[in-house]
């Protein structure tokens, strides 16, 4: 009776002892099963420069935790290109989709937005037609046009010509009548771009 009475008791108070030593093991397990032992730096951008540039401009961001970026953008526009120099550098190029805002960059899971702008200056490319008489409709292509403020022909006066902004690359413009043959010019966020010539003729 001695005997039975104590075997059980031994096996209860190992059990217990064996749970004592596996509960430490089981909730680290868990935790790092949960990702409490990997938690994800959020990535910032602590500067970038330059501050302003045409679209194709080199931009170089300086910051935390860049490497793991997978998506940049200036303003409305995606960078298709850049390349990670190290985790706190990267350079991007600015896309001819850019528009004057904040750059962005995606990553860990993390949005960051710069609190200062990038500036794109605007820039023109090309003019069709390249010549016309007064009344034309010419469209004006480039970069940089988003929120242009002034489309003005050699000559004229005023507020220049009646335009329609259609996107960050392309102006609508019909040549006012005091147009004359010359530079076209675009201004754009204070800033002017002077395009080729358009011929007036009669």
């Amino acid at each position: 009776m001695d005997i039975l009475s104590t075997a059980p008791a031994a096996r209860i108070r190992f059990r217990a002892a064996l749970s004592r030593s596996v509960l430490p093991v089981l909730a680290a397990a868990l935790l790092a099963g949960c990702g409490g032992s990997h938690a994800q730096a959020p990535v910032v951008i602590s500067s970038f420069s330059p501050a302003q540039g045409l679209a194709g401009t080199q931009v170089t961001l300086n910051g935390t935790d860049l490497g793991v970026a997978s998506f940049i953008s200036f303003g409305e526009g995606a960078a298709t290109e850049y390349t990670v120099l190290s985790g706190s550098q990267i350079v991007a190029t600015v896309p001819a989709s850019a528009t004057t805002g904040p750059i962005t960059v995606n990553g860990n899971q993390n949005v960051y937005t710069t609190p200062n702008t990038f500036t794109v200056l605007p820039q023109i490319v090309g003019l069709v037609p390249a010549s016309g008489p007064a009344g034309t409709e010419l469209k004006i292509t480039g970069s940089g046009f988003s929120g242009a403020t002034q489309v003005r022909f050699t000559g004229e006066t005023g507020a220049g010509s009646a335009f329609t902004v259609v996107g960050p690359n392309q102006i609508n413009v019909l040549v006012g009548g005091d147009a004359a043959t010359g530079p076209v010019q675009v201004t754009a966020g204070g800033n002017t771009a002077t395009g080729p010539a358009f011929t007036l003729t009669n």
